[in-house]
């Protein structure tokens, strides 16, 4: 997805974009189901040959509860800013130009480049802000990890405690020192 930084004559626009997961070049990720098109907001501002393009994507999206594991409805955004500059034969960007901060993205275009390509930047925004845990509710109590059963529905039968087996020698051992303590 190409973005022209210098169509315009204005030094301040915005545009919006509306572009499918096919177009932006990225592969499904798990436990994310995008609803429909990614929204791009691009913010461009212009000064002589160099253009700061700040953006925001966002997607609502299907993602599953961390606890249940119910699908819930989430807004998933991401957001990138890039710094353009078009150098005159010869030149280029200082280090000191491009070091102060880690969160933008510097390119340099030839005299004759006028745009960008955005889909990598999008990408990147994405996946930097894919969501870690998402719960359906602070009061989802998830499920039963001995049946299943989605513990918010249902009553669960299960014994209250799902000791494992691993940690059996470690409990009888306290339940030793414990005894020798009591005498």
């Amino acid at each position: 997805m190409k973005l022209d930084l210098f169509q315009s004559k204005d030094h301040k626009r915005e545009e919006t974009f509306s572009v499918s997961l096919e177009e932006l070049g990225i592969e499904k990720i798990d436990g994310v189901e995008p609803l429909g098109d990614f929204t791009i907001n691009c913010r461009i501002i212009r000064n002589d040959d160099i253009v700061r393009v700040s953006g925001k994507v966002t997607v609502n999206a299907n993602v599953e509860c961390a606890r249940c594991l119910d699908p819930i409805e989430h807004e998933w955004s991401g957001s990138f800013t890039v710094v353009a500059k078009k150098t005159k034969k010869g030149e280029s960007l200082n280090d000191s130009e491009t070091s102060d901060n880690d969160e933008i993205n510097y390119i340099i275009l030839k005299t004759d480049e006028n745009s960008i390509e955005l889909s990598g930047f999008v990408h990147d925004a994405l996946l930097l802000d894919v969501p870690f845990k998402i719960v359906c509710g602070e009061n989802c109590r998830g499920l039963c990890p001995a049946c299943g059963i989605k513990l918010g529905n249902e009553p669960c039968d299960c014994s209250s405690s799902h000791a494992d087996e691993r940690w059996q020698d470690l409990k009888n051992l306290l339940d030793n020192n414990g005894s020798k303590n009591k005498n």
